[in-house]
């Protein structure tokens, strides 16, 4: 589970996505598409793409979004206003991040030995 941000963090983040032209991906069903935010006006959002998918979205369509920003992977949940190239979107009402902690990869090594139990051979324990 992700930590909610709160409102100052989330407009600070916004508008540096869109000044820095950031990637971020957009998911509708089965239907992702990658784009950029152009712009941020009164409680909507541009995102613009080149894919053509983005036409297979429609208005009141509830879509995902998901970015990352300095390692941070975030999303948020929102819907159309307007179809088409840019497509319109509201404002989140909350955006979530950390939405895993970054593991080691020592603590995911495991081996399983004659014996049927898993071990991880970086803290010579059993699991």
């Amino acid at each position: 589970m992700g930590t909610k941000m709160g409102r100052i963090e989330q407009e600070f983040i916004l508008s540096n996505i869109i000044e820095k032209k950031l990637p971020v991906k957009l998911q509708s069903g089965k239907i992702i598409v990658t784009g950029i935010f152009l712009s941020m006006v009164e409680d909507s959002l541009l995102f613009s793409s080149s894919d053509s998918l983005i036409g297979a979205i429609h208005e009141e369509e509830y879509v995902t979004i998901f970015f990352a920003f300095f390692s941070h992977t975030m999303t948020f949940n929102t819907r159309v206003i307007k179809d088409g190239n840019p497509l319109t979107i509201t404002i989140p009402k909350h955006i979530y991040k950390n939405l895993f902690m970054p593991v080691h990869p020592s603590i995911l090594a495991a081996s399983y030995n004659s014996f049927g139990i898993f071990c991880n051979p970086a803290k010579n324990n059993i699991i």
